[in-house]
């Protein structure tokens, strides 16, 4: 069962076999869960493999900011961001805009 209150990362052992899994959502949000075979021949795929996201290139992407503008990310997440750039524009009647519609 996922819940807000309680975040859950363990790692189960399982035997080979018929495996039968039943997973409740208690959030608001959506989840993700995940299952992995793991063995040596993933440690050795994942200590090898080279990021081809960085969470730059996705907080910066439109679409993904378009989806998820409304979630926020959890504490938990370790997201590396060493460079970031920001753009700040003057547009001529700008003031007259926003007190039109808001600032959205």
């Amino acid at each position: 069962a996922f819940d807000r209150d309680h975040v859950q990362d363990q790692t189960l052992e399982m035997q080979p076999g018929p495996l039968r899994i039943s997973l409740e959502n208690r959030t608001d949000t959506r989840v993700l869960p995940a299952v992995f075979i793991a063995g040596e021949a993933l440690h050795n795929l994942l200590s090898k493999r080279r990021p081809f996201l960085t969470a730059k290139r996705l907080l910066t992407n439109q679409t993904f900011r378009d989806l998820y503008r409304t979630d926020t990310l959890d504490i938990n997440q370790r997201l590396k961001i060493t460079s970031l750039t920001f753009l700040f524009t003057d547009l001529r009647g700008s003031t007259a805009l926003y007190e039109r519609v808001g600032d959205l």
